[in-house]
């Protein structure tokens, strides 16, 4: 058995934790390895043994990653003595660069975990009857229990994130089926009062938030098996529930929503096919303030599999991945604003119980650099151990287009905008297109591909006639393409 975890740090590392049970003498062994991969180096590094046990050892599913190379993981390790209970130690584990890993005994193991890009966390769990959130300073640890509600979120689950400008958001069901939310201000230290979102099911509610703005997306299943969302616009709070037109758990069960830092959204799950013992993965994206249509990206055999994620860069575009689980076959479909899916690929392959459980993991950072994790064949492949991955890099780097609104004459005018690129991590070439530019206007780049050492170039827009049917707004779209990814950019010619 492996339960294996990944988290990126988007400067170029991700932590990596690997849960391992292995046979020694009759009698099995466990331990959570952890370590941190360099995508420069393309190796691993800080490799060590948080916890170890001859009856269970887990990492709970609780691994996060900050911008500053900071990393929390909760463990467990249990040991049996003959004629004595098994001693369990609870652990929580930090990674802080340049001085390594350390780890100390905890009081409590969170269901959610969550890191701003500073090195401060967030945990919730339930305590007793009551939900309640804690606070990581790394300068002082853990701090008080706040309580979010005196209810206990039905079946424990709680959706958490946080942002790098020191916003959180917990999302949980309560026992009556309310939807909850909560919104924590790290600036004040206080999670501000929960308030009822809608009511829904507990299995499908997901919640992403949009790193740029600190805003949040809440979807969830009503009790009707349609779709509900709501938004949380800083300034004006939490929107009015909104049901996602023509979508039900007919068409998905939603398992994962992910978000990126421009407010894109990307919801994602798996329908069954009834009779014909099929089940499909669809997606289904949120743009502009409004869903667009339900797409069948893939296929996960006969059984709908235990996990099914999807994840996004900066930009908006994101990464699936899902098990089949007839065949094992570990499959990743890649997003692109450009042109969209681009079609199912094997990347690794799932063997018994991993397969079924759908043991894998995936995270990507804002400049598109992806890993994914799964457990393979037992061997000393990895400082994990017994663990796979697959690393994609895409993007890193984003145009953007100046002014945002160009002013141009009928007849003779010539204006210039700049394109200008911002490298996240990418400094090869890169390729510019236009799009949609108005009949009669000739548009033309200085240059079309902007070298590795440069970063802007202009867009020139020029009419010659004076024609009056040119009069009126047009939208021209700027791609750029480099190191495998595209990014684009607008720019509203207003021709008077």
């Amino acid at each position: 058995m492996s339960d294996v975890r990944v988290a990126l740090d988007g400067n170029g590392f991700a932590a990596v934790s690997n849960e391992e049970t292995r046979n020694r003498a009759n009698s099995f062994q466990f331990s959570v390895r952890a370590s941190r991969y360099s995508f420069s180096d393309n190796a691993f590094r800080d490799g060590i043994t948080l916890a170890a046990g001859d009856s269970a050892a887990n990492s709970f599913k609780v691994l996060a990653n900050d911008q500053s190379g900071q990393v929390i993981e909760f463990v467990q390790e249990a040991t049996l003595h003959v004629g004595l209970p098994s001693v369990n130690v609870l652990k929580s584990c930090l990674f802080v660069l340049n001085q390594g890993w350390g780890c100390s005994v905890s009081s409590f193991v969170p269901y959610a975990l969550s890191m701003d890009g500073a090195g401060q966390a967030l945990a919730s769990r339930v305590a007793g009857s009551s939900l309640v959130a804690n606070h990581f300073n790394p300068g002082t640890g853990w701090g008080v229990d706040q309580i979010l509600s005196t209810d206990d979120p039905k079946f424990g689950i709680v959706a958490l994130v946080y942002w790098s400008g020191g916003i959180g958001y917990a999302v949980w069901v309560d026992r009556q089926d309310n939807i909850r939310a909560s919104r924590f201000v790290r600036s004040t230290d206080t999670w501000e009062p929960s308030q009822v979102l809608g009511v829904g099911s507990r299995a499908h509610v997901a919640l992403a938030r949009n790193a740029a703005s600190a805003a949040a997306l809440v979807v969830w299943v009503d009790l009707t098996g349609g779709f509900q969302y709501s938004q949380y616009i800083p300034g004006n709070g939490w929107q009015g529930a909104q049901p996602i037109p023509l979508l039900s758990t007919n068409e998905m069960n939603p398992s994962q929503l992910a978000m990126a830092s421009n407010g894109d959204a990307m919801l994602i799950g798996v329908v069954g096919q009834g009779a014909q013992a099929s089940n499909l993965i669809r997606a289904i994206r949120f743009k502009n303030g409004g869903w667009e249509t339900l797409q069948t990206i893939g296929s996960v055999g006969s059984t709908v599999p235990q996990n099914t994620q999807i994840v996004m860069d900066g930009v908006g575009n994101a990464i699936a991945l899902y098990v089949n689980v007839n065949t094992g076959e570990l499959i990743a479909n890649r997003f692109s604003v450009v042109s969209g899916w681009q079609g199912a690929e094997t990347i690794g392959i799932l063997t018994g119980i991993a397969s079924a459980n759908g043991d894998f993991d995936i995270d990507m950072d804002e400049t598109g650099r992806a890993m994914a994790v799964w457990p393979g064949d037992a061997g000393p492949a990895f400082p994990l151990g017994s663990s796979r991955l697959r690393t994609y890099t895409a993007g890193g780097f984003t145009v953007a287009l100046t002014p945002s609104i160009l002013p141009l004459q009928r007849n003779g005018d010539s204006q210039r905008a700049t394109v200008s690129i911002t490298r996240l991590g990418y400094t090869g070439p890169i390729d510019l297109q236009h799009f949609d530019c108005p009949a009669k206007v000739i548009c033309v780049f200085d240059q079309s591909q902007i070298p590795g050492n440069e970063n802007n170039t202009g867009l020139t827009f020029l009419t010659n006639l004076n024609d009056p049917a040119l009069a009126g707004n047009y939208v021209v779209r700027v791609t750029g393409t480099g190191g495998g990814a595209t990014t684009e950019a607008f720019i509203e010619v207003q021709i008077q």
